[in-house]
């Protein structure tokens, strides 16, 4: 009879189903091989005949014999020999969240700075780069409020300057001073150079050398620098047309001490009057003194009328004081012995006496 079919089985190959199958095409085939129908030595790393470098050997499925495998962390023919593989070129296949180093066999994986925890599997904490950007956005967040800050210094600086008469004075024959120049030339303001002080602020000692232009000064008096610090209201009319200060600007601010301490309005401010003019505080006070109205524009209600005419000396002392010429203004001196001798009358005679008033002048 002759063969028709011819194949390659192993002993449990079954005729019978290969027969009654309608594909007789093809078949399963298992081919097992063996290097050596021995076993495998009892040391997993000494040298096994047949196989390469980096290799295990192991045994068939039917027991009879081994054969060679690559070990875990190598590649290539395991009778040849097999090679390392650089798992930090397969980040797919290999997991690492950090930094990749490769071994023999092997790999580690360091978490980044910053974090902590196995790399191969999972890195807690922040990472480095969170890090830098959480530090700079506060860098950042403190340099904007130290440059919002500063603004909001130079910008109150020059509202005080222009509140104080600083575009005035800059269109005046005088020279302003910067703070730092003001420290200079007073040695940081030593209270050996210190004057004294008035209605425009502290006055100190300074060479006109050391600030290398003209200062400040009064026609009669050595070279002075002034750091004003005094409300425009304050300012003597005479100075802001001179920029002379002279010893009698005191007294003109003296006066409008008085002036605010009578009809309780700031320096500076103006009144409406009935025909809508708005006019200084000053100017309107002065104007009260001359039409006999100073009762209108007092801040306080009057007892009688002897209390009446004290009011009437102090605003009249005031008025003397705010005269626009310096030179016709009683002194400082004279203003201050003034008030002691009326606050001596008023003491041996009551607010029931009247007291008169010498001129000063």
């Amino acid at each position: 009879m002759p063969c028709d079919y011819a194949l390659l089985a192993d002993e449990t190959f079954n005729i019978a189903e290969f027969q009654a199958s309608k594909d007789k095409s093809s078949s399963n085939v298992t081919i097992e091989w063996v290097v050596e129908e021995k076993n495998c030595p009892d040391n997993p790393n000494s040298k096994v005949d047949g196989c390469g470098d980096n290799t295990n050997c192991y045994y068939s499925e039917n027991g009879k014999g081994y054969r060679c495998k690559c070990k875990q962390g190598f590649q290539g023919n395991p009778y040849l020999g097999c090679v390392d593989i650089d798992e930090c070129l397969d980040k797919e296949k290999y997991h690492c969240e950090g930094k990749c180093k490769n071994t023999i066999g092997s790999y580690t994986c360091d978490c980044p700075i910053g974090m902590y925890g196995d790399g191969k599997v999972d890195c807690r904490g922040f990472h480095i780069t969170t890090i830098v950007g959480v530090i700079g956005a506060v860098i950042f967040s403190v340099i904007v409020g130290i440059l919002i800050f500063i603004r909001c210094i130079e910008r109150r600086k020059q509202k005080n300057f222009l509140k104080n008469g600083g575009e005035i004075l800059k269109h005046q024959s005088v020279r302003i001073f910067s703070a730092a120049e003001l420290v200079k030339a007073t040695e940081n303001f030593n209270e050996s150079h210190f004057l004294g002080e008035g209605g425009f602020g502290s006055v100190y000692k300074a060479k006109v050398a050391d600030f290398g232009a003209s200062v400040l000064i009064s026609p009669d008096q050595a070279a002075m620098a002034t750091k004003v610090q005094g409300t425009f209201g304050y300012l003597d009319p005479e100075y802001l047309m001179t920029g002379n200060l002279i010893e009698k600007s005191d007294v003109y601010s003296f006066g409008v001490v008085l002036v605010e301490l009578l009809t309780g309005v700031k320096p500076g401010s103006h009144m409406t009057l009935a025909s809508n003019e708005n006019i200084n505080i000053v100017h309107y006070f002065l104007s009260s003194i001359e039409n006999n109205d100073l009762r209108q524009i007092l801040t306080f209600r009057v007892a009688d009328e002897s209390e009446m005419e004290e009011v009437e000396i102090v605003a009249e002392l005031a008025s003397e004081c705010l005269r626009s010429s310096g030179v016709k203004r009683p002194t400082m001196k004279r203003v201050s012995e003034e008030l002691d001798r009326l606050k001596r009358l008023l003491k041996i005679y009551g607010h029931r006496r009247t007291v008169k008033r010498q001129s000063i002048c």
